[in-house]
């Protein structure tokens, strides 16, 4: 995550840095099975794209992942990846199960 943050800071004049940048190289690393380093790059793009397109991708996996770790999450984690999407499903469903 380092490396990013030195390019974006300081070669941004050499590189194209684009919305989805941050939240490909999370997903990337969070589907093969690198999951602990996929959260921080999600937690930036959330950060540095509030109104971003892959918000609800972002929220759901670090919810998935900090579950995982056996950790029980208040449904408020959720709330955000329902507001983006009324209809999704998985998130509604995650929170009555924690019973929200």
């Amino acid at each position: 995550m380092n490396n990013y943050f030195e390019l974006k800071s300081n070669r941004a004049d050499e590189y194209s840095f684009v919305e989805s940048d941050l939240a490909l190289i999370a997903y990337k690393l969070y589907i093969t099975n690198r999951k602990g380093e996929s959260i921080p790059f999600f937690e930036r793009y959330l950060i540095e794209h509030p109104d971003g397109q892959y918000n609800e991708l972002s929220y759901e996996c670090s919810v998935s992942h900090t579950n995982s770790l056996g950790i029980r999450t208040r449904h408020l984690e959720l709330s955000p990846a329902l507001e983006l999407n009324p209809d999704n499903e998985e998130a509604a469903a995650k929170i009555v199960e924690l019973g929200g």
